[in-house]
């Protein structure tokens, strides 16, 4: 009964990494893990570096698989023409980080632009009356 893999962390160490790749296939072997299950197996023993890659790669391709290409486009223009409207603050900086984090926006300079241009012109007046700008404050202080 072979032990669980120990972690990689995407070290570039050929022998950690050989090791690493026969102690997952010696563990999917054994508990016969369907084809299906073993990314999402073999991610369970990853961290640092290689959990990143899994995270970004592995989970952006599903993504661009599954959704048609002009998908994020759409996202992408959605989101430039989301306001505030009748939300309260919080709900909207919750629906439109959902909106950038889908779209892939993730520019800080791009996502407090967005921030800035679909709060009520009530807000922006307030921001701009405390010297808050776009230019010179993080997504947080805004």
């Amino acid at each position: 009964k072979p032990e669980k893999p120990n972690h990689y962390d995407g070290s570039a160490d050929y022998n950690k990494f050989t090791c690493f790749c026969t102690e997952v296939r010696d563990y999917t072997d054994y508990y016969q893990i369907p084809s299906r299950r073993l990314a999402s197996t073999i991610s369970r023993f990853l961290e640092g570096r290689a959990w990143d890659y899994y995270a970004h790669e592995i989970l952006l391709g599903i993504f661009n698989y599954c959704f048609p290409l002009n998908f994020r486009e759409k996202l992408r223009t959605k989101t430039r023409n989301f306001r505030q409207g009748s939300r309260d603050v919080r709900e909207y900086i919750y629906k439109l980080e959902t909106l950038l984090d889908l779209a892939g926006i993730n520019e800080e300079k791009d996502r407090i632009q967005q921030l800035w241009n679909g709060f009520r012109i009530d807000i922006r007046v307030e921001l701009t009356a405390r010297r808050i700008t776009t230019t010179t404050h993080t997504w947080e202080q805004i």
